[in-house]
């Protein structure tokens, strides 16, 4: 009698869902949490908004037939909403909190903080929290990611709501603010100083979600540094007395006289007044030789036998030696 075979065991081939990333990386969807005074719900789409992913609501997490708004229940329906993103593979969300708007309340219900502090407790990652009027949002379409007002918002007064306006981000920031103020504490000093407080002051989690923004915005911000060296730009040139002096001189200056400088911006020896007709020997230094002034031909090479106090040098022409130019006029 032949033995019977056993059944045979088949491997069970693993399925895994969502998008091929590699291991740390990031996978973005966005949570529409609208929170009226009657139900929560939790709508997560991908990125352009048309693609749904998941979408529970607080009516759907208790036994009667009715919808439901309580904070419990919005908690349940966002730890179903985080559990379907883990198994598609979605890791990280971008918030957009809505409450009715219109002419009814722009005050979200009370599911609204529930259902986003449910998403962090699960483990997903949170991006951008912001808030859009109505009328400018829809549950299923794309939508702009702007970011709440926090420094205007966190050091002022909270009892005032209409102060800053009557948005649905200002009453988020209020509602924020009314039910934690000590997660948004006074940051007064320098950033290291406000960083440290702020480590401290948070607890684990909070901290991990806005240590890994840190981190994104310190990437992007890295990607716009340009490599690109900028030409350095050549130092001025230092211009000598003479070629000081002719600048403020313009070049036609009827009446003015305006000194000659050779090519290395030294006083010339012979300088004339265009306009009187006289001309004068000078010193390297630019001031006047005595008793040279007169019209006619000079001869300011001829060695000179006075010194001039003024000129600052107390040597004579004929310690000036051959590097001093001579020349007849």
């Amino acid at each position: 009698m032949a033995p019977r075979k056993g059944k045979e065991k088949k491997e069970e081939q693993v399925i895994s869902l969502g998008p091929q990333v590699a291991e740390g990386e990031n996978v973005f969807g966005v949570c529409h949490i609208f929170a009226s005074f009657n139900d929560t719900f939790v709508h997560v789409t991908d990125l352009s908004g048309k693609e749904t992913i998941c979408r529970v609501t607080g009516g759907m997490k208790v036994k009667a037939d009715r919808d439901e708004s309580s904070p419990y229940a919005a908690m349940l329906a966002a730890q179903d909403v985080a559990q379907r993103c883990k198994e598609l593979g979605i890791t990280a969300l971008h918030i957009k909190l809505r409450a009715t708007g219109g002419n009814r309340t722009k005050t979200p219900g009370p599911g609204a903080q529930s259902a986003l502090r449910a998403l962090a407790r699960s483990g997903m990652k949170i991006g951008r929290i912001a808030a859009k009027p109505v009328s400018q949002m829809r549950m299923a379409t794309p939508l702009l990611m702007q970011p709440l007002p926090m420094k205007s918002m966190l050091h002022g007064p909270v009892q005032n709501v209409t102060k800053y306006g009557n948005m649905t981000q200002d009453h988020v920031m209020h509602l924020l603010l009314r039910s934690g103020p000590l997660d948004y504490p006074k940051l007064k000093g320098s950033f290291p100083e406000n960083l440290k407080h702020l480590k401290n002051s948070m607890d684990g989690l909070n901290w991990k979600v806005f240590e890994s923004w840190m981190k994104q915005w310190l990437l992007f911000e890295m990607s716009k540094n340009s490599l690109e060296e900028k030409p350095t730009e050549a130092p001025p040139k230092v211009l000598t007395k003479c070629q000081e002096e002719v600048s403020h001189i313009p070049d036609v200056h009827p009446g003015a006289f305006r000194p000659k400088c050779d090519e290395n911006g030294n006083y010339m020896p012979l300088q004339c007044h265009g306009s009187t007709g006289y001309c004068w020997c000078v010193f390297p230094n630019g001031t006047e030789v005595p008793h040279t002034k007169s019209r006619g031909r000079h001869n300011c090479s001829e060695p000179l036998d006075m010194e001039d106090p003024s000129s600052g040098l107390g040597v004579t022409k004929q310690d000036l030696g051959p590097g001093f130019p001579h020349y007849l006029s």
